[in-house]
């Protein structure tokens, strides 16, 4: 068990692909769930029934983490639609997920090995992020509707493709929309982009799962960004009028947009491993730092409206 794959083997089956797609450079994983019981008490007993019950069956909740470094993964989960983000979550045929993942009860030697089998699983949160200096990672939290395990004493990993370097933060282009309050030019120091997926649940009664769990609008995409400042902008003086173009509640006129490359030794990659845009986000908040010794520093926060309506000239999120 020694050459046993160093991460957790963790492949993702979607809706009609039974073979699945393994998901490389897994730094870390959880899997847990809750039953909310429902007390029944007895008449003259201080203590309830023996049957503590659970109206419906709890949710198995799922937090991946990894380092990205190939686009079967997103296509995998919905997420590369033709319009925007969530086109197939709603409407394609990736709208259930279900995942097994190999584990062991020891690191290099263990002879116990077991896959965790989960069913029916939606796309409940996804978030990338990087930092100067540090691996970009990215992280995924799924809620499944059903959990096993099988023990078995031998395993055969399936395939995983490490043959190309891990990203690094020079793999990333990273470009802003002009009329930023304030700035002109930055130094980006570290990003995170968030995209949460709320879920409604429709139960049905005599079923203890729930039959459908939709994406529920609006769905905003976040963006946070702290970054060395290379060029202030004028803006108008403090007469009443400087903050009228943020609270009127129109988007910004440009885009955000981070290309991600595939990583190469040299450093001079060209090929897309994927791309966000932000398209006409909105400015939430700025904070301005400044320190003895130090840079000034900004951070600023983007939200965005995400929709399958892919119109041209309203704001929307689009990876491809």
């Amino acid at each position: 068990m020694s050459a046993f794959y160093q991460s957790e083997i963790i492949k993702l089956i979607p809706s009609g692909n039974p073979a699945g797609d393994v998901i490389p450079n897994v730094q870390s994983i959880s899997t847990a769930f809750q039953v909310q019981r429902r007390e029944s008490l007895r008449l003259g007993r201080f203590a309830p029934t023996p049957y503590r019950q659970a109206d419906q069956d709890p949710l198995i909740n799922v937090n991946i983490d990894f380092i990205p470094t190939g686009s079967n993964t997103f296509r995998t989960l919905g997420l590369m639609g033709t319009g925007s983000m969530i086109d197939d979550l709603i409407t394609g045929s990736n709208k259930w997920n279900d995942l097994k993942v190999q584990v062991r009860e020891l690191v290099g030697g263990g002879g116990s090995v077991g896959t965790i089998n989960l069913r029916s699983g939606v796309l409940t949160n996804y978030t990338f992020q990087a930092s100067v200096g540090q691996t970009p990672r990215t992280s995924l939290s799924l809620e499944f509707l059903d959990i096993g395990m099988d023990a078995v004493t031998a395993v055969v990993p399936p395939t995983v493709d490490d043959g190309y370097p891990t990203l690094r933060p020079q793999d990333i282009d990273l470009t802003l929309p002009s009329g930023l309050f304030g700035v002109s030019s930055v130094y980006p120091q570290n990003f995170t982009f968030t995209l949460p997926l709320s879920r409604i649940q429709i139960n049905r009664i005599g079923q203890r799962k729930p039959v459908s769990r939709e994406v529920q609008s609006p769905v905003m995409a976040s963006f946070q960004i702290s970054a060395i400042v290379d060029q202030f902008a004028s803006t108008p003086n403090t007469s009443g009028n400087s903050l009228y173009n943020l609270t009127c509640g129109a988007p910004l006129t440009g885009d955000i947009g981070v290309l991600i490359k595939v990583p190469t030794c040299t450093g001079e990659s060209t090929q897309t491993l994927v791309r966000y845009t932000l398209r006409k986000p909105y400015l939430d908040s700025v904070n301005f730092s400044n320190s003895v010794g130090g840079y000034t520093t900004v951070d600023m926060q983007f939200t965005c409206p995400v929709t399958n309506e892919n119109i041209l000239s309203e704001s929307n999120v689009v990876m491809s």
